[in-house]
């Protein structure tokens, strides 16, 4: 996630160009920091480059863009 060609481009400038990542493994999606300036946000918690399970319902903040954590039945293509 960023402002970059990788994986989804956000279009904020408060969002650095490699911002977080997330990623799929053992049957679950998990999200990391990866060391952006403003941060990122799992609800209230602010998340570090230790990646974290995501939950259904949970919302991801990255500068002034807000993710929410839907119920799908595809991987996204973004996600490594």
């Amino acid at each position: 996630l960023g402002r970059t060609a990788k994986g989804l481009d956000l279009l904020d400038p408060l969002v650095s160009l490699e911002h977080a990542e997330i990623t799929f493994r053992e049957g679950r999606f998990y999200v990391r920091d990866l060391g952006s300036v403003t941060g990122t946000l799992l609800g209230e918690a602010r998340l570090t480059a230790e990646a974290v399970p995501l939950e259904i319902g949970a919302v991801l903040t990255l500068g002034e863009t807000q993710i929410a954590v839907e119920e799908g039945t595809e991987r996204p293509l973004w996600v490594y």
